[in-house]
């Protein structure tokens, strides 16, 4: 198949992420075959900048295990919603929080953040009308935040 987007990050050049930082991306939506009006086309999408805690499943809690969940906490930080459609190029921009926690783990838990898409894609319908089937794909791209120094 053909890639749906290209993503191009756009983070600070001076420092490396820390807490308090602003960065953003350039999503490149046109689709890989322009000779193929029929390739597929991202026609939603959601970018999410969230944080991640994960217990170690030894020092979890017997029914926190038990929920398939595997023991991580998200939490939402910032997040971007488009209907992309009719869009070739769209973007986004976040911010780290100045109170955020950099990343870091250990041997009982550990933090991490994680940008994550969500797109809904789908052929074109076809020319008589035809009904446009979805498909719902998510990717999480992890990110390293440094303390301050």
């Amino acid at each position: 198949e053909h890639p749906v987007l290209k993503i191009t990050l756009q983070a600070p050049l001076d420092t490396p992420l820390q807490p308090g930082a602003t960065f953003g991306g350039l999503l490149d939506l046109r689709p890989a075959g322009l000779k193929a009006p029929s390739a597929v086309r991202c026609n939603h999408l959601v970018v999410m900048l969230e944080t991640e805690e994960i217990i170690d499943p030894k020092h979890q809690p017997h029914k926190a295990s038990s929920t398939g969940r595997g023991g991580a906490i998200r939490r939402l930080h910032c997040e971007h919603q488009e209907i992309t459609t009719d869009l070739h190029l769209a973007h986004f921009v976040f911010s780290i929080p100045a109170s955020g926690t950099p990343s870091f783990r250990t041997p009982m838990v550990g933090l991490r953040w994680v940008l994550r898409f969500e797109l809904a894609v789908g052929k074109p319908p076809d020319a008589h009308g035809g009904q446009q089937h979805m498909q719902h794909l998510t990717w999480a791209l992890p990110l390293i935040v440094q303390a301050p120094g």
